[in-house]
């Protein structure tokens, strides 16, 4: 009785981190706010609450300092947070109900994000706008978020999050209303990347829920689980093919519809030594010139700050996670992970829990058990007699 009731309020309080994390997220606010660190301190005491009461085995112990550590080294030499913060809240993922979760995230980022769009709208917030034609008075706007890119991709997890909640009596409403969503979110930041990777969540999710048969469904999901290879091997070939073509009138085009992604990811890569565990951050500030822009790549931005170990880890871990999505037959699981694989090619958040959810699958490679939609800490098959608590 006594276990049990550890086990419930060791839950509960790392869904309060979590949700909290998500909530300030959504409400537009990140590092450099005051507030934000204060409130992260916080809610780190919740996540240890949960990590000191879980009863961990030495396999998934060892991989978790192992991961914390060179997340750590990330962090103290290329001052990059995203890692620290992605390995530590999937440690604390053992024994919690990845759906329920969900539910909870999609109802705190939709409050946050609505509070964030309406207190801009209203004048409360800073709405950041671009004028685009100055005759008809056409912009686009951030409403509370630091660029379009952060609004663009609120909305978008929102959407997915919506989906994944509702897939099991997905009908014509969830299409409208993540559909009207969107359409919003473009006209307001205009990010084409992001609204066509939209249509082709959709395209995916109407193939696996009315035209693809069962025989047909295994061949063609084995491809999805090949997304982190072919997104790591296109985000280093492309800033290559950009090296020798760049000049070209169809290389123009690709890095203008990508708005000069491949430009900034070669001009880096170039500047930046081959290395182990990343590149320090006066290194970026001294030599990164004139440019000193985002490079809007999860794989790229991996090797540059945390190195080629970091990398290898990560891209090895989605495959990994995608196959055993596979395996088990999680069909929305993959669909959405997948479509996460590709949108890092375009944007660095996928790798940000607080920001993306479905990060937090990861954890499935690292626990066995019920993870994704099981129902309870004590259905888990972690528990056995070499099971290691940090509080023991």
């Amino acid at each position: 009785m006594e276990k049990t009731i550890r086990n419930r309020n060791a839950r509960i309080a790392y869904y309060i981190y979590f949700l909290t994390m998500v909530g300030l997220k959504a409400l537009g606010l990140s590092s450099n706010n005051k507030i934000f660190m204060m409130i992260f301190v916080i809610s780190l005491a919740f996540l240890a609450v949960k990590i000191i009461y879980t009863e961990y085995e030495p396999k998934e112990l060892a991989i978790i300092i192992t991961l914390v550590l060179l997340s750590t080294i990330g962090f103290l030499r290329a001052k990059e947070q995203t890692y620290f913060l992605a390995a530590i809240s999937i440690a604390g993922m053992k024994g919690i109900n990845f759906r329920d979760l969900c539910k909870k995230t999609f109802w705190v980022h939709l409050i946050c994000s609505a509070i964030a769009v309406a207190g801009s709208m209203l004048g409360y917030f800073q709405d950041n706008i671009q004028i685009v034609n100055a005759k008809t008075g056409e912009a686009y706007h951030t409403y509370g978020y630091s660029d379009f890119n952060v609004l663009f991709v609120n909305m978008f997890i929102i959407a997915a999050l919506y989906i994944y909640i509702n897939y099991k009596k997905l009908g014509i409403k969830e299409f409208i209303l993540t559909n009207i969503l969107m359409y919003w979110a473009y006209d307001a930041t205009h990010s084409r990347t992001g609204y066509l990777l939209f249509f082709g969540m959709w395209f995916l999710i109407l193939l696996d829920k009315f035209v693809l048969k069962e025989k047909t469904k295994k061949r063609w999901y084995t491809l999805y689980t090949l997304a982190p290879f072919v997104m790591v091997f296109l985000s280093f070939l492309m800033p290559y093919l950009y090296e020798v073509y760049g000049k070209t009138k169809w290389m123009y085009e690709v890095n203008r519809m990508l708005t000069g992604r491949l430009f900034i990811m070669n001009y880096y890569l170039k500047l930046y030594p081959f290395t182990l565990f990343g590149n320090t951050y006066e290194f970026w500030l001294n030599n990164a010139g004139k440019i000193l822009e985002i490079v809007d790549n999860l794989y790229v931005t991996i090797y540059l700050y945390s190195g080629v170990v970091m990398l290898i880890i990560y891209v090895i871990g989605a495959f990994y996670l995608l196959r055993k999505l596979y395996h088990k037959r999680f069909d929305i699981e993959l669909i959405l992970f997948a479509i996460l694989c590709v949108y890092a090619f375009m944007e660095e958040f996928p790798l940000n829990p607080t920001v993306n959810p479905f990060a937090l699958l990861l954890g499935w490679v690292i626990f066995d058990g019920n993870l994704v939609r099981g129902d309870d800490f004590e259905e888990s098959s972690n528990h056995n007699e070499h099971s290691i608590s940090v509080q023991s």
